[in-house]
């Protein structure tokens, strides 16, 4: 991908609302009418029926326009019945002046299920923010696979039409969805259960410069979906999310003819997708994130990120595919970069394993990665010139390992620990030193990586200044975006000159105590 003579800028046209916002208004609502009924706070508040009127929306006192404040107040319970757009955007705000939609501490916008559609609808809009706050929640509360224990008491609503998504976009553009909490919109259990349609904690149909972040989204079958459209969707950046209770935790495809520019997803924790198992693998495919250009004429294009996301946990049984998993057979999607990610799928055995490029020309740049597994497979398509650097590949000795490469551009200075077999155009060699035979690994090695339970090397550990210096690839380029690259998982600049470290994390001295896992993962320098 790069020349002498030229560079890939990677970048984003990130959303960033302007300082200085005048504010127009502040309009307080509840469920029903509180105090004056005059918005002015929330022992005064609208009824919900009030931002739901699209007469209420434009410019003038207590009017919903561009700058206006939108507070929400206390709990609001859905109708018995279900709801979609139980509360729907009629207007939108401007460049600096959004509409915001926040949630007032404790708010909560709760039912025993909803609609099919979204709770909270945003279309064809523009400048729109949805803040939880400190602790906004959208929740269901009997949503699920039958006779399983949902928080309202045993599941009882099933049917596809009590599901959709906590929020919904179509066709909207500059929108920042943050600090929500998502959750128990269908919870499912590894039985047979075919009816909760397409869950999702946010879910974003077409449009441009999208935002999700720093939401707790679970027990939903996609944690953040992005569906693309023929009128062309560009700009969507998904990070700092925790998702869980998932078949999917990041996920996309396009309707045929449709096109999706500009796509970062990173910082995010994804884990747990075993209770989407299903006997008949309806749900099959549980991956982290996921990514496909199947339908002719679709296309991916660059800029594609992924980077500093944590996805482990349990990935079930058979149903599991990959950590992170893109395809594309009738269209097309250009390389993705994807580094500093920390992938643990240890017990489990996910039949593409932890990084998987099918039917691909153009081949993704894997640098940096941490990935432990019980299966070692991909990027696993002939058509995938994949560049694999800096790496640690880890598997269980417990589970069968490979490492597969085919169309493989190259490979070095990565760790092989555990591997026993790698499989190469069509071939399999059994050894280490055959692998290297090929052209590949010249700097590559074998040994323990010896990391902390945090996925940090330790003192002493193979590889400290083992790895291969990629400072001029990420030199000058966004962040967020490739920029990142020069940056390890936690946030702490790489050598600008000289060896750098293998895996998402470089040495700095004593690793800090902390629960497993990425916990400082968001980190400084950018990131």
């Amino acid at each position: 991908m790069f020349s002498n003579g030229s560079r890939l800028i990677l970048g984003m046209v990130s959303l960033v609302f302007a300082s200085g916002v005048v504010r127009a208004n502040d309009v307080y609502i509840a469920q029903n009418s509180v105090g004056a009924n005059n918005g002015s706070s929330c022992a005064n508040a609208y009824a919900v029926s009030y931002f739901n009127t699209t007469g209420n929306w434009g410019t003038g006192t207590n009017k919903i326009g561009p700058g206006t404040t939108v507070h929400l107040c206390g709990t609001f319970t859905g109708p018995t019945a279900g709801s979609s757009d139980y509360l729907s955007f009629k207007g939108g705000g401007s460049a600096g002046n959004p509409v915001t939609l926040l949630f007032e501490p404790g708010a909560v916008l709760t039912s025993p299920y909803w609609g099919s559609v979204s709770v909270i609808g945003i279309r064809n809009v523009s400048y729109v923010v949805v803040d939880g706050g400190t602790n906004g929640t959208i929740r269901a509360t009997l949503a699920g696979s039958p006779g399983t224990a949902c928080s309202g008491g045993a599941c009882s609503y099933t049917s596809s039409a009590y599901v959709g998504a906590g929020v919904g976009t179509q066709n909207a553009s500059q929108i920042e969805i943050k600090n929500l909490t998502v959750s128990n919109i269908y919870v499912h259990a590894a039985t047979e259960d075919n009816g909760n349609g397409e869950s999702a904690g946010v879910s974003l149909n077409g449009g441009s410069g999208l935002s999700v972040h720093n939401n707790t989204i679970h027990d939903v079958r996609v944690g953040v979906f992005t569906e693309y459209t023929p009128a062309g969707m560009s700009n969507v950046s998904v990070f700092d999310n925790e998702i869980s209770n998932i078949n999917f935790g990041v996920a996309g495809f396009g309707d045929g003819a449709s096109s999706l520019t500009g796509l970062l997803v990173y910082r995010n924790r994804i884990h747990d997708f075993q209770n989407w198992d299903d006997p008949s693998d309806s749900y099959q495919h549980h991956n982290g994130i996921y990514f496909w250009a199947e339908s002719t004429g679709d296309s991916i294009r660059a800029p594609i990120a992924y980077y500093n996301n944590y996805i482990y946990g349990n990935f079930g049984g058979s149903h599991c595919t990959a950590g992170i998993f893109m395809s594309s057979s009738a269209g097309t999607i250009d390389a993705p970069w994807i580094f500093n990610n920390v992938i643990d799928q240890s017990g489990s055995s996910c039949g593409n394993g932890v990084i998987s490029i099918l039917n691909m020309p153009n081949g993704p740049r894997v640098y940096n990665n941490t990935l432990i597994a019980g299966m070692l497979y991909g990027p696993n398509s002939s058509g995938a010139k994949a560049v694999l650097t800096n790496n640690i590949w880890s598997p269980s000795p417990a589970q069968a390992t490979y490492a597969t490469a085919a169309g493989l551009q190259s490979s070095d200075y990565n760790i092989w620990y555990n591997v026993s077999r790698w499989f190469y155009n069509n071939s399999t060699y059994s050894t280490f030193a055959a692998w290297k035979a090929l052209g590949f690994d010249a700097h590559g090695i074998t040994t323990n990586p010896n990391l902390t339970v945090n996925y940090r090397p330790n003192a002493g550990s193979p590889v400290i200044s083992a790895g291969a210096n990629l400072y001029g690839l990420c030199d000058g380029q966004p962040n967020p975006g490739i920029g990142a690259l020069c940056y390890d998982a936690a946030g702490k600049p790489r050598p600008t000159s000289g060896p750098w470290d293998i895996g998402a994390y470089q040495y700095f001295g004593a690793p800090p105590s902390a629960p497993a896992g990425l916990t400082a993962i968001a980190g400084t320098g950018g990131l």
